[in-house]
């Protein structure tokens, strides 16, 4: 059976994978339906989606997004997962997992697919693909077609960057994820329940059974406001994944608690870099002192947001997703030669 685009990733509640993948995805797929005028049938994810990936089906009805399961036991680049890949054929494939792709891969998927896209991928082999991203997985080696840096950033927050939302004073929006693999939720919230100042935090609601009985004033929100939440907060608080890229992306004055060794990586690069603070897990309790250097040297906030500009940006993430895009205009072209 034979698609235009398809789109494999995943999303689910553990370690490295999270829903920043799948998210991406999303944006990914809204731009290229519009772009190439593609129905629900000519453009598919590949997702898996039960036991710790279920989340990935309520992600993707509440966005009422049609996609294909696979077995949710299948390994990343095993044989198996290449025989449900090619099951279809298309012009273009777009893989989006943290991993490294081998030869033999590859070499398989070209059979059926014509073009391959490759986002955050750590392998060697991404010279043989037509194109590669690497926005959160940073490469110092040039390879052909591989584009990496914070400016390749393609964010689940570019549809609403536009849309404007008033910002509450004292407000902090904290954020750990899909998976908050380190319990930073309760860590955080134990140490900002000792302020002095009243701040009101902002939450999901996941997360409202954990601290309903906390004297603290938190706003719960659902998943489909999660952008008009995050715009009107003063303040962020999260780890180093997208919602730290989307933070940035909407000039918030971000503090940063990395989960993972590569967050802790760029975390530390944009640190040097003053476009956000790092917060140390071990040293939690010094979120008090960041907050009020905050406040107290405001008069520089703005500088931070030229920074931020810097790196990320609506034209920035549009020439990232022309890339992608062109990627599959050369394919057809190539068709009516």
């Amino acid at each position: 059976m034979h698609k235009k685009v398809i789109i494999r990733c995943d999303a689910a509640e553990m370690p490295i994978i999270g829903t920043g993948h799948l998210y991406r995805c999303i944006v990914i797929y809204n731009f290229l339906k519009k772009k190439l005028n593609l129905s629900n049938k000519e453009i598919i994810l590949i997702i898996k989606n039960k036991d710790k990936f279920s989340i990935s089906n309520q992600i993707l009805k509440s966005k009422k997004i049609n996609f294909i399961a696979i077995n949710s036991k299948i390994k990343n680049y095993s044989l198996n997962e290449i025989n449900e890949i090619n099951r279809f054929s298309s012009n273009l494939l777009i893989v989006d997992k943290w991993g490294s792709i081998n030869k033999n891969c590859i070499y398989r998927i070209r059979k059926n697919h014509k073009k391959i896209v490759l986002l955050d991928d750590g392998s060697k082999n991404r010279n043989l693909v037509d194109l590669s991203l690497n926005s959160l997985k940073l490469t110092k080696n040039k390879i052909k077609n591989n584009f990496s840096g914070y400016n390749y950033s393609i964010l689940p927050s570019y549809f609403e960057k536009n849309k404007y939302q008033k910002v509450v004073k004292k407000s902090i929006f904290i954020f750990f994820g899909g998976y908050d693999n380190k319990n930073l939720n309760q860590k955080l919230l134990k140490n900002l329940s000792l302020s002095k100042s009243k701040f009101r935090l902002i939450m999901h609601e996941k997360y409202q059974k954990m601290f309903k009985n906390r004297d603290i004033n938190i706003k719960f929100y659902k998943s489909k406001d999660h952008y008009k939440n995050l715009k009107k907060s003063e303040i962020v608080i999260c780890s180093g994944g997208l919602g730290m890229f989307d933070s940035i992306f909407f000039n918030k004055f971000t503090i940063c608690i990395p989960q993972y060794r590569h967050q802790s990586i760029n975390i530390n690069i944009l640190n040097k870099k003053k476009i956000i603070k790092k917060l140390n897990v071990k040293k939690i309790k010094n979120v008090h002192k960041i907050i009020k250097s905050y406040y107290r040297n405001k008069a520089n906030f703005s500088k931070l947001q030229k920074r931020q500009k810097k790196i990320i940006n609506i034209r920035s993430i549009q020439n990232t997703l022309n890339l992608i895009y062109k990627c599959y205009e050369k394919n057809t072209r190539k068709a009516f030669i």
